[in-house]
């Protein structure tokens, strides 16, 4: 074998290495491309997955701020609510506090009356005794007899009007003892409406308060879920440069096969 000739089995056998390293190249990169195309569709999907969360998180965080709105509505009108029961329980345990005070006074009032129609018999009883003295005294006592009718007369009087003064007195204490009664109910119901007022009101402010949570964690998911979309996007953006890169490498190793093919050709026409 003469030395060109094995200058020429090297340069086919070197340019046969080279073709083969081309299309190994060639076939690496077809299959780069295949898996970055899946890449780029998966990513995409994602990304629009992604957006669609993004936009379910943004349309909660509306509806969750509107109810969050409309429970601090609740509570502030519960509020005014209860502080109006507080009030009206105010007034309802003065009133009890005054209808008590009139009610002693009324008792006072039938004491007086009795004590008035206890010094009417005791003056009965004397102007009685007055007017069978003034009978023995024969006329000597008939002027005495006359003044003792007439304090008999007033005593009987005042007695009957002591009388109906405690009449009066008796059915006043009853009424007001009624009222005393209505107002100590009145007083148990708003007490209990406080109470069930108050704790409602501490449950609705619970519920606020989750919901403000909630707005929150959606505010705070939309805000993830556009920053994951944003990267997603960029990812995308570079899987498409790489893709575009690999297709180069792949023409560019297509072309280095032809060269090779053609180099190999000459060589052996050679």
């Amino acid at each position: 074998m003469t030395e060109t000739n094995q200058n020429l089995k090297n340069a086919a056998e070197t340019v046969g290495v080279i073709k083969a390293n081309a299309e190994a190249v060639n076939a690496a990169s077809k299959a780069r491309v295949t898996f970055i195309e899946e890449l780029v569709s998966q990513s995409e999907r994602i990304t629009a997955s992604v957006a669609g969360i993004e936009g379910n998180a943004r349309e909660n965080y509306d509806v969750l701020e509107g109810t969050s709105s409309e429970v601090r509505n609740i509570v502030d009108d519960v509020q005014l609510v209860i502080n109006a029961l507080k009030s009206s329980l105010d007034n309802a345990q003065r009133m009890a506090s005054a209808l008590q005070a009139f009610e002693q006074r009324f008792e006072r009032v039938g004491l007086i009356s009795d004590e008035i129609t206890a010094i009417a018999k005791q003056t009965n009883m004397l102007a009685l005794n007055a007017m069978i003295e003034a009978k023995r005294a024969g006329e000597m006592g008939l002027g005495f007899a006359v003044v003792a009718q007439e304090v008999r007369d007033l005593a009987s009087s005042t007695s009957q009007s002591a009388n109906e003064i405690s009449e009066l007195s008796n059915e006043l204490t009853g009424g007001i003892d009624a009222m005393v009664a209505d107002c100590s109910s009145l007083q148990t119901s708003m007490s209990d409406s406080v109470a069930t007022g108050d704790n409602n009101l501490s449950q609705i402010a619970m519920i606020g308060e989750c919901i403000d949570r909630a707005v929150s964690q959606s505010s705070q998911t939309a805000e993830e879920a556009s920053s994951q979309s944003s990267e997603f996007a960029s990812l995308v953006g570079h899987l498409g440069q790489l893709k575009a890169d690999t297709e180069a490498a792949i023409a560019g190793s297509a072309k280095n096969i032809r060269l090779a093919e053609g180099v190999l050709k000459a060589l052996q026409n050679d």
